[in-house]
C-alpha cells in the first residue's frame, strides 16, 4: 500500500518537501491560538444565549 504512494524515488516531491520543512512549533502555536479563539467565541455565545437566572432566595427552615 505504501509502495503505491511512494515510488522509491530518492528525491522528495514538492508536497513531501513542504511537509519535511514545516516548523512544528509554528503549527502548534497556530492550533493553540485557534483553539483559544474558539473557546472564547463559544463562551461568549453561551453567555449571550443563556437566560440570566434571577438570584434565588435562600431557603430557611422554620425555627418553630
Amino acid at each position: 500500500m505504501m509502495d503505491d504512494l511512494r515510488n522509491h524515488d530518492a528525491h522528495p516531491t514538492r508536497e513531501e518537501r513542504r511537509w519535511m520543512t514545516a516548523d512544528p512549533v509554528a503549527g502548534l502555536m497556530r492550533v493553540l491560538v485557534l483553539a483559544g479563539i474558539s473557546v472564547i467565541i463559544g463562551m461568549a455565545a453561551s453567555y449571550a444565549l443563556a437566560p440570566q437566572a434571577a438570584p434565588s432566595q435562600p431557603m430557611v427552615a422554620s425555627a418553630r
